[in-house]
């Protein structure tokens, strides 16, 4: 009759091993002060050049909900993994609670724009959250 001891041993190795694979590095902390977070990912199998920047943009929104004056900008290189998360601060009093808030993002290559969000993605006022996942497209 075989004992029950090689199969607790073997039970408490495995789950030790689960246990020690479900942990992982923290991520960096988020940066202190006023801004606003996110990510920019774009879905397709294109490699991109090595030259390519990505430009995210906090704007104001005209009544018609496109791009006005520009509030905050960050430029990245191109990153090695995607989704690019970024923190885009700006100024203390840069943001009225009247006006309408969106972030625009787009991918840049020689010169050229390779993928935008198709229209800005609403932020940070009027019951929008302070964070958002943007996803651009290809620019034809």
């Amino acid at each position: 009759m075989p004992t029950l001891r090689p199969l607790v041993f073997l039970f408490a190795l495995v789950s030790g091993l689960v246990l020690c694979g479900c942990t992982h590095a923290d991520k960096p902390k988020r940066p202190s002060g006023p801004g606003v977070a996110g990510t920019v990912m774009y879905i397709t199998n294109v490699q991109l050049p090595p030259d390519a920047v990505f430009e995210i943009k906090l704007v104001e929104l005209t009544r018609e909900g496109t791009a006005g004056r520009v509030i905050a900008e960050e430029n990245y290189s191109r990153p090695v993994t995607m989704p690019l998360e970024f923190f885009l601060r700006h100024a203390h009093g840069a943001i009225s609670g009247r006006q309408g808030y969106g972030l625009e993002a787009r991918i840049i290559a020689g010169g050229r724009v390779l993928f935008a969000t198709p229209r800005p993605v609403p932020v940070l006022t009027r019951g929008n959250p302070n964070n958002a996942e943007l996803v651009v497209a290809p620019v034809k």
